[in-house]
Parts: structure tokens; C-alpha cells; sequence
């Protein structure tokens, strides 16, 4: 009986190690006072030359702010403005962010969205250099397949930038999460979502028919 129960358990760790992916994730932390007009940078511990990235905004935004004030996280390979190419996500008080593209000094919109406290927003770079920005449930809600061209040297700083030169003008606490991992394709169908249910579920009855078969010979 010993022997059974271990080798039910040795299948069941097999079919989960299958179906259940490990990420190493990197992880930082910006608070309020961080925000301000010279952009303060962290270094990420390698380079990402693709890329999935998390940003849980809990920042407490002054209600003073105007309506162009922001918040933003830079997403770049290098902290020098001169050479760097960088996804950058304004947040502003009212809900809204914008995702701009800066590449070697100048700087273009690409993309809009909606963003909560709730609800994490997730950003995207896979190795042929595709943009998508979503959220958990939908990673491309926001933005779709959108190509930003050569992205060299991979992502290596993420920064803390704010439009005024004192942060407390902006946002009055609190802070945003930035985690790092390498790029995760994630199920947008149906069939997608199911798929590793499915995996489950054969893998478990596999194990239920070597058990009994198992049982009979004892």
C-alpha cells in the first residue's frame, strides 16, 4: 500500500511539472517621491530581450494635479536618453494612460488605456519585438501586435519619471510594483484557456489506470 501511495504521488508531481510553468521573476518598487521631472532608474538584473511585465499602480494621486499631470514607468535599455529606446507608460489621475515610444531623443504615442489600482496592467515584448498591452485576463485588451522595430541590448532599466519637478504636485503617496519576467505567451481563446485543464485531466486518469492496475496485482 506504501508502495502505491508513492507512486501515485511521483505521477501526480510528473503531470503538474508538465503543465505548470516556472518563471524567475524580477521585482521593484517606486515610491511617490520617485516621480519627478529627472528620472530616476534601477537597473533589472539581466537583460530582457523579450519580456513580460507587470505594473500594479498604488500611487495616491494629488487632486490638485491638472489633467496632463502623470505618473511614468519607463521601460528601456539604457538610461541615456541620447541612445535609449524606451516604452514608456503615463498613468494619470483620471484612470487614463497613454503608452508612448521614445527612441534616441524623440518620442511618439502609440497607444491608450484604462488602468485601476484593481487591476494590473500588462506589458508585453515578445522576441520579434511585438508590442501587446493588456491586462491578466486579456494581456492584448489595450494594444495589439504593434511593432516598435530593433530593440537592442533588451530591457535593462526601468525608471520613475513625473511632469513636475516636485513629485507631491502629482501624487501624494503611495507606489508602483514593477515585476519582470521573461515573455509568457498567455491563452486569449477558449480553447487556449482549457487546454492545460485538459492536459490535468488525461495525466490524472493515466495515473488512476496504473494505480489500478497496480492494485489488482497486489
Amino acid at each position: 500500500m506504501r508502495r502505491l501511495s508513492t507512486i501515485g504521488l511521483m505521477a501526480l508531481i510528473i503531470a503538474f511539472a508538465f503543465i505548470t510553468p516556472i518563471y524567475a521573476k524580477f521585482s521593484i518598487s517606486f515610491l511617490s517621491g520617485r516621480f519627478t521631472s529627472v528620472c530616476s532608474w534601477e537597473s533589472t538584473d539581466k537583460a530582457y530581450t523579450s519580456f513580460t511585465v507587470t505594473i500594479i499602480n498604488q500611487l495616491v494621486y494629488n487632486e490638485s494635479a491638472g489633467d496632463t499631470d502623470f505618473a511614468q514607468i519607463s521601460l528601456s535599455n539604457s538610461s541615456d536618453y541620447s541612445t535609449q529606446k524606451s516604452i514608456d507608460i503615463k498613468f494619470f489621475k483620471d484612470g487614463t494612460f497613454q503608452v508612448w515610444l521614445s527612441s534616441c531623443g524623440s518620442c511618439y504615442q502609440i497607444g491608450y488605456g484604462s488602468w485601476s489600482s484593481d487591476e494590473p496592467l500588462v506589458v508585453s515584448l515578445d522576441s520579434s519585438n511585438i508590442l501587446n498591452v493588456g491586462n491578466s485576463t486579456h494581456p492584448d485588451a489595450y494594444m495589439e501586435d504593434f511593432g516598435i522595430g530593433v530593440w537592442e541590448g533588451g530591457l535593462k532599466y526601468i525608471g520613475a519619471y513625473g511632469s513636475q519637478a516636485d513629485a507631491s504636485n502629482v501624487v501624494t503617496g503611495g507606489y508602483v510594483t514593477v515585476e519582470v519576467n521573461p515573455y509568457q505567451y498567455q491563452a486569449t481563446s477558449l480553447i487556449e484557456q482549457i487546454t492545460p485543464i485538459l492536459v490535468l485531466a488525461i495525466s490524472l486518469s493515466i495515473v488512476g489506470a496504473v494505480i489500478g492496475k497496480i492494485t489488482k496485482k497486489l
